[in-house]
């Protein structure tokens, strides 16, 4: 299981985000994906002000990325820090999100920051249909309208992780 470390069953995962990208128009992107994912169903509430027992996404740049296209670095570790950009299990201390400034001007720039917080929370890609946000290829791989917000097999059925539904966020972090 992947999930953030602060998070106490039935209880909010609060998620700080933290701009590091120095640039107005990918943070109005970002800001976008925040409150899609926000908005949906299930414990993660992610704001711009730190909250007592939060969990921080660094929002950061990597110019040498491909536009669109992001990557999200989850880590494990304060003292010795181990980050991996790979589908593992582990307790997330914190994430590191890069995107390239060319994301700005791109109609794909807010998916593709909705698509790398649902991995800093602990999704992985389910697909290549275009249809769910956690698609893999969703940026630079052909989807034409990729969705901006979390869909219903990203947030998955009830009751969490049940037989015959989706798995998602519910599932993760056991979300009525």
């Amino acid at each position: 299981m992947i999930c953030r470390n602060v998070w106490v069953d039935n209880q909010f995962l609060r998620v700080r985000l933290i701009d590091q990208m120095s640039n107005a128009q990918l943070s109005s992107k970002a800001d976008v994906a925040r409150a899609n994912w926000t908005a949906a169903a299930g414990p993660q509430i992610l704001s711009w002000a730190p909250v007592a027992n939060d969990t921080w996404i660094y929002l950061k740049r990597n110019d040498l990325l491909a536009v669109p296209n992001g990557v999200t670095f989850n880590c494990n570790n304060a003292l010795v820090p181990a980050c991996s950009d790979q589908a593992r299990a582990m307790q997330i201390v914190w994430s590191e999100i890069y995107v390239p400034l060319g994301n700005k001007d791109h109609a794909k720039g807010t998916s593709v920051f909705s698509h790398e917080i649902g991995h800093a929370l602990g999704l992985f890609h389910h697909g290549n249909a275009c249809v769910p946000l956690m698609s893999s290829g969703l940026g630079a791989a052909g989807c034409v309208n990729p969705p901006v917000a979390p869909q219903a097999v990203d947030i998955g059925g009830l009751p969490p992780c049940g037989a015959n539904v989706e798995h998602g966020i519910r599932c993760i972090y056991k979300w009525d």
